[in-house]
């Protein structure tokens, strides 16, 4: 259980303003860095009342532990933050199940939004890809393959037109003495380390090409 907490990038928030939403908790949080994920739990039933905590997950670790720190009242009200306990994270009153629909074009939207980054040096630590991705801003969550042959990392943006404007930055761009790669996850598969393309099909096998085909306005 402490292994859990220690490791965790979840913040269980107590005594929250009862008028607030999950857009109000991410926005509070979205202060000290990037938010993956923020939602109030509420009362079942047709009044959904707000029942006074919630959850905020980050991109980062570090962003945990600093608001965590620092944080410590929403819209006039002194609130209350600890590490969330993996007995609270099943905690789902308020959280529906997408439909399949939803769920879907979820998936199609994320991809859309994800840079892939590679030719990465070898045995870079986790905490330089973190740096550079904060350096890009807009980043909700980030995954790091650290293979020996070919390190890999995914970065998700917060909407198609930040992953774009990130993608332009990052790609042939230098990083510790080499010459980054990077593309749009569901773009151009020709750079595409073969470990991601692999991953890519397990998740879109079932569904038509056209997934892949996004246009920025």
């Amino acid at each position: 259980m402490e292994e859990h907490v220690d490791k965790s990038r979840t913040l269980f928030v107590r005594k929250i303003p009862l008028t607030a939403t999950n857009e109000s908790l991410a926005n509070k949080f979205s202060e000290v860095g990037p938010v993956k994920r923020a939602f109030v739990i509420k009362e079942k039933g047709e009044t959904k009342k707000n029942r006074g905590f919630g959850y905020v997950t980050y991109s980062f670790r570090d962003d945990a532990v600093k608001a965590m720190e620092t944080i410590k009242e929403f819209d006039g009200r002194n609130i209350f933050i600890t590490f969330a306990d993996r007995r609270n994270m099943g905690d789902s009153s308020s959280q529906k199940k997408a439909p399949p629909t939803k769920r879907v074009e979820s998936s199609k939207y994320l991809r859309a939004r994800t840079i892939v980054v590679s030719r990465i040096p070898k045995n870079t630590p986790l905490e330089k890809i973190e740096k550079l991705a904060k350096s890009l801003k807009k980043v909700i969550n980030m995954e790091y393959k650290d293979a020996e042959t070919n390190p890999t990392a995914l970065m998700h943006f917060k909407s198609i037109r930040e992953a774009k404007m990130a993608l332009r930055k990052l790609d042939n761009s230098q990083f510790r003495g080499v010459t980054l790669k990077a593309i749009q996850q569901c773009n151009d598969a020709a750079y595409m380390p073969r470990k991601v393309l692999k991953m890519r099909r397990l998740i879109v096998r079932n569904l038509s090409f056209k997934v892949c085909l996004f246009t920025e306005i």
